[in-house]
């Protein structure tokens, strides 16, 4: 009886310290696999946040983009009525001088 004792409460501490391992791997596991999906989780927001710079960067670049040309096609409307205004002065100034003359 006493030696069924002695090996019963040595199976007991044996099965106590192999679940106490699985306990500890498990939790390392556990942590393991937090730490990986933290690690997936920073990675994605990374991404995310440079996919919106790099959209925020195309829009900026569009917007300059649709300005320079507006401002391009402004200049030369400017240009085109200047031109339009000195052609009429020089016909103006012409047709008098014919007047005179």
């Amino acid at each position: 009886v006493k030696t069924l004792q002695t090996l019963h409460t040595q199976k007991t501490l044996q099965t106590h310290s192999t679940l106490k391992t699985l306990q500890t791997l498990q939790t390392r596991h556990t942590l393991e696999t937090l730490d990986t999906l933290k690690i997936r989780y920073t990675v994605r927001t990374l991404q995310t946040l440079h996919t919106h710079k790099t959209l925020q960067t195309h829009s900026t670049l569009k917007t300059l983009q649709t300005l320079q040309t507006r401002h391009t096609l402004e200049t030369l409307d400017t240009l085109k009525i200047r031109y339009t205004v000195r052609t009429l002065q020089i016909l103006h100034t012409h047709k008098t001088l014919q007047t005179h003359s």
